[in-house]
């Protein structure tokens, strides 16, 4: 009796993770892709800097876009170095090191209505800033949250961070477009500069990681208006993690700063796909069915993003990932929360 009470309760979990999804997909079913429209009038690049903080990275490469660039130099060591675009801004972090503090720099020395913030090791282009510009033309935002994807994968270790990494994107994209935002990322994100600043406080500086997903949820408390670019040309392509090693580092800092979230829908999507993944380690015959789940939204994101070898690649992780969860909780404890 006890057993058939518990795989109730297991299945019912199941169920749950498998509405969290269902209305993932809905909403990115919910759009169409973002085609950039030809017209005789662009978007005036005053209108838009875009933010580059800088770390460990000293030779960043960037193509020669018509933009005001700012790269932050966070208390590097070694001189920074660009490569590719010949009038790029660099600035020092006045403030204290950590990304927080080199964005809240550069966003302050910027002039422009909107910021444009990514990475040093993000591949920008041409299509990519002709397709953001077009759409701000054609769409008053507070912020815009534009899709990454991760390299193709040249073996099971990078397969299983790319799937992973395209499942999630599925997630914020169909959040974003279903009125609820839960996620985002800083590599590729829009915001409205006074906003931003208006809002730093909520950042929580005392937290080195986190200034995407803080920020959001401030905007998003605010009623500020928070949109999602379904466009392939704008998506910007990430590198996985080399090492098991800075893959778990990161993992952690990911699932460290979660503990500081208060909204409600990004706690409950998250509780779902914790509680999901522990249910298949106290019953391993249910990863069939959270398989099934998995793929589905897979499948609906997979073409989006170039994704090849669903069925495998997603029978992969939902082997894989339960474990790798479970594994990162464990090491939270002892990881420092840094950038």
């Amino acid at each position: 009796m006890l057993f058939a009470l518990i795989t109730l309760l297991l299945f019912a979990i199941l169920i749950a993770y498998a509405f969290v999804i269902l209305h993932a997909i809905e909403g990115w079913q919910s759009r169409e892709l973002y085609i950039i429209k030809p017209r005789s009038q662009h978007l005036s690049a005053d209108l838009i800097t875009i933010v580059i903080p800088a770390r460990t990275n000293n030779i960043i490469n960037i193509p020669d876009l018509p933009v005001h660039i700012i790269v932050v130099n966070d208390h590097n060591e070694q001189p920074l170095q660009v490569v590719g675009k010949p009038d790029v801004e660099i600035i020092d972090n006045i403030y204290e090191q950590g990304k927080k503090h080199a964005l809240h720099c550069g966003i302050e020395h910027a002039k422009s209505k909107y910021v444009i913030t990514t990475d040093c090791d993000t591949r920008l282009t041409t299509e990519w800033f002709d397709t953001v510009c077009s759409y701000l033309f054609d769409h008053e935002v507070d912020m815009l949250i534009i899709p990454l994807k991760m390299r193709h994968s040249a073996s099971l270790f990078e397969a299983m961070q790319e799937t992973e990494y395209v499942a999630l994107q599925t997630l914020t994209g169909g959040y974003v477009l279903a009125g609820d935002a839960i996620m985002c990322s800083g590599a590729n994100m829009v915001v409205d500069r006074e906003k931003w600043l208006a809002s730093w406080d909520d950042i929580l500086p005392d937290i080195p990681s986190g200034d995407d997903m803080f920020m959001l949820h401030s905007f998003k408390r605010q009623g500020l208006k928070i949109d999602f670019l379904k466009s392939p040309a704008a998506t910007l392509e990430i590198q996985p993690s080399t090492t098991l090693k800075s893959l778990f580092a990161q993992r952690a800092r990911w699932a460290g700063k979660a503990g500081r979230y208060t909204d409600r829908t990004t706690i409950k999507v998250a509780l779902a796909v914790l509680a999901a993944n522990l249910t298949v380690i106290l019953f391993p015959p249910f990863v069939v069915i959270k398989w099934i789940i998995d793929l589905t939204l897979l499948w609906t994101s997979q073409r989006f993003f170039g994704f090849q070898h669903a069925l495998l690649k997603s029978l992969l992780l939902s082997i894989v990932y339960p474990l790798y969860i479970l594994t990162t909780l464990i090491i939270i404890p002892f990881s420092k929360n840094k950038w």
